[in-house]
């Protein structure tokens, strides 16, 4: 995940075949919109975590687009889009 980058949180829904966990992440990273899609904690021994994907989005991307339309992704539990932050030195 890139610093300073916004990003788009989606978890999948339990039981979604490994395949089709590809495929939705294959498709989200064809977007135009998205830098790069994959999962947040892959190598997790709990499930939830598993399921919990990013998306980075390319600095012009409108994040409220994205997130609906990972909305109608049916596999898909929940989407968010964190507020972007800024750390000062």
């Amino acid at each position: 995940m890139s610093e300073g980058k916004p990003i788009v949180l989606f978890n999948l829904k339990a039981g979604v075949a490994e395949e089709r966990r590809a495929a939705i992440l294959a498709e989200v990273e064809s977007w135009s919109a998205i830098e790069h899609a994959g999962p947040l904690l892959s190598d997790s021994p709990v499930e939830t975590l598993r399921l919990a994907q990013v998306a980075t989005l390319e600095p012009e991307a409108d994040a409220e687009e994205v997130v609906d339309r990972l909305r109608r992704i049916p596999e898909i539990e929940s989407v968010s889009a964190p507020a972007p932050r800024h750390f000062v030195s």
